[in-house]
C-alpha cells in the first residue's frame, strides 16, 4: 500500500498535514494547510482518515470549479471534518495571518520574524543586527507584497536589485530611502557596491525569513529554494568590483581628458578644452588612487598636515585624527587596517604632488589638502568626490564599466605584477588585512621601514600607460 499524502508522525501520534487547494484558501481564513491530529498512532488507521480527507477536499474544489453553488454547513464534509477525526478549527488554532484584515504582506512577515526572534531569545544580539538591513530593504521594497505574490520571478527579480546596494547604508544615506539610493547608484554606478559574501548573507537571511513562513503556514513554498532564483547571487564575481578593471587604452583616454591636458575651470567647465590646468582634488584624486591604493574617502579627507616628510620619504599618513586639536574630527576610515604610512610614488613626484603640497600648507586657514573636497551629510567626502570624478569618467570613457574604486584593485594587481607579495609589505601599502599566511613572528616590531615601502612601491608599473605630459618635475 502507498503511503498516504499529507501524513505527518510526532510523539507516536499521526497527523493530518492536507494542503487547501487555492481556490478553497479563502474560505478557510487564508489557511494553505490543514494540520490536525488524527488521535491515532495506528498507521493503517491513520492512512484511511488521511486518503478519505483528500478525497473530500479534492471532490468539493471541482465543485467550487464548476461554480457549484456552496453547501449548507451541515452538508458540508470539510470543514468541521468531524468524519474523520478532527476538530473543528478553534480560534486559537488559526494561523497568525489572521490578526491582519488582509492577507499576510512580505514586510509583516519579515516583522513577525524578528519579532519571534527578538522574543525568543534564542539568538544572539549580533545575529539579529544581521538580519536588520535585509528586513528594512524588504520592508520597503516588498512591504505591501502579499507573500503568496512572491513568485520564483518576483524573487529573482528582488534579488537583482540586491545588487544595487551599498555599505553602510543607513549610516551613509539617513535621509534616504533604500529606493533611492538604489535608484541613484543604477544611475551613477560610482557608490561602492555591497560584496559577494555580503550578498550571500542577504540572501540566507532572506531565505530563512520565508522558511519560517512555510512553517507557519503563511506561503506553500519558499521560492529562494529554487538554484535558478538563486544564481542571480552565487554566479556573480567573488567581488563584483574586481570583475572591472581600465583598460590601458581607457587610462590614456581618461588621462587625456581636458581636466588633465587643459580646460576651461575644474567645476562645470571640467570637460571642455581651454587654457586653464587647475590642479586640486578633481585632477589629484585619481592619480593618488592609481599609484597607490587609496579608497577615495581616505584620500578626499587628506588634511595638509596628512603629507609628512621622514627619514628623507615623502608619504601619506592615512589616519583619522588629527595633529591640531582645533580642528573638527570628520575623518573616518573602513577599518583598523586602514591607517598606515604609504610613500609617495615617484611618478607623482614627477608630476609636481609635493610642489602643490608645499602651496597648500602657506593657506593657513584651510587645513584641506583638496579645497575642492567637501563632506557630505552622511559624514563622508567620498560621497561628493565620488560624484565629481563620475562626471569626468563618463565624459571621457563613457563606455567604461569602471568607477573610482577600480583604481584600489587595480594597484592590487600591479603589486603582484611587481612580485610584491610579502603579507606585511602588502598590508602595509594597502590597508587590507591580507589574513592567515602570515607568520607569528610577522605581527610583532614596528612593521616595514618607510624606506623598504619606498622601495617596493616604486617597482608599481602600468604599462602602455602614458602620463609623461603631466611632469613638472625631474627627479
Amino acid at each position: 500500500m502507498s503511503r498516504a499524502v499529507g501524513l505527518l508522525r510526532r510523539n507516536e501520534i499521526f497527523y493530518l498535514n492536507l494542503r487547501v487547494p487555492k481556490e478553497l484558501v479563502a474560505e478557510y481564513g487564508g489557511r494553505l494547510f490543514i494540520r490536525k491530529s488524527l488521535r491515532t498512532s495506528d498507521y493503517r488507521v491513520a492512512s484511511r482518515k488521511a486518503r478519505r480527507a483528500k478525497l473530500m477536499m479534492d471532490e468539493y474544489a471541482a465543485t467550487k470549479r464548476e461554480g457549484v453553488e456552496k453547501p449548507k454547513e451541515d452538508d458540508l464534509l470539510i470543514p468541521p471534518m468531524s468524519s474523520i477525526g478532527c476538530d473543528k478549527p478553534s480560534d486559537e488554532t488559526k494561523p497568525r495571518a489572521s490578526m491582519y484584515e488582509s492577507p499576510l504582506t512580505m514586510g509583516q512577515l519579515a516583522d513577525l520574524y524578528m519579532k519571534e526572534m527578538t522574543e525568543s531569545n534564542s539568538r544572539k544580539e549580533s545575529t539579529i543586527r544581521t538580519y536588520r538591513t535585509i528586513v528594512r530593504v524588504t520592508q520597503e521594497l516588498l512591504g505591501d507584497t502579499p507573500v503568496e505574490s512572491f513568485t520564483y520571478e518576483k524573487a529573482r527579480e528582488f534579488l537583482q536589485s540586491l545588487l544595487l546596494l551599498t555599505p553602510n547604508l543607513k549610516k551613509r544615506f539617513p535621509t534616504k530611502s533604500v529606493r533611492e539610493v538604489m535608484e541613484e547608484n543604477e544611475r551613477s554606478g560610482e557608490f561602492e557596491r555591497v560584496s559577494k559574501k555580503t550578498l550571500e548573507n542577504y540572501l540566507t537571511n532572506l531565505s530563512a525569513i520565508l522558511n519560517f513562513g512555510v512553517r507557519r503556514e503563511y506561503l506553500r513554498k519558499n521560492p529562494l529554494s529554487d538554484k535558478f532564483v538563486r544564481e542571480v547571487i552565487t554566479r556573480i564575481p567573488q567581488d563584483p568590483k574586481e570583475a572591472v578593471s581600465y583598460t590601458v587604452e581607457e587610462l590614456n583616454r581618461l588621462f587625456r581628458a581636458p581636466l588633465f591636458t587643459g580646460c576651461v575651470d575644474d567645476e562645470n567647465g571640467v570637460n571642455r578644452s581651454g587654457p586653464n590646468r587647475p590642479r586640486r582634488g578633481r585632477f589629484w584624486m585619481p592619480l593618488l588612487a592609481l599609484y597607490h591604493g587609496f579608497r577615495l574617502n581616505e584620500v578626499a579627507q587628506l588634511h595638509t598636515e596628512d603629507v609628512k616628510h621622514e627619514e628623507g620619504i615623502w608619504y601619506i599618513f592615512v589616519r583619522p585624527e588629527t595633529e591640531d586639536k582645533t580642528l573638527p574630527a570628520m575623518k573616518q576610515l573602513k577599518t583598523e587596517q586602514s591607517r598606515r604610512r604609504v610613500p609617495i610614488h615617484p611618478e607623482l613626484q614627477k608630476m609636481g604632488f609635493m610642489e602643490y603640497v608645499k602651496e597648500r600648507r602657506k593657506d593657513t586657514g584651510n587645513h584641506h589638502l583638496f579645497t575642492d573636497s567637501a563632506c557630505a551629510s552622511s559624514g563622508y567626502y567620498s560621497d561628493i568626490a565620488s560624484k565629481r570624478y563620475s562626471i569626468v569618467r563618463k565624459a571621457a570613457i563613457p563606455d567604461s564599466l569602471g568607477t573610482f574604486h577600480t583604481f584600489r584593485h587595480m594597484f592590487r594587481d600591479a603589486l603582484r605584477e611587481a612580485k610584491v607579495d610579502q603579507v606585511e609589505i602588502v598590508e602595509a601599502l594597502g590597508g587590507w588585512e591580507v589574513g592567515g599566511n602570515r607568520s607569528a613572528q610577522s605581527r610583532y616590531g614596528k612593521g616595514p621601514s618607510l624606506a623598504r615601502l619606498y622601495e617596493e612601491i616604486s617597482k608599481v608599473k602600468y604599462e602602455g600607460i602614458d602620463l609623461r605630459h603631466l611632469y613638472t618635475v625631474k627627479i
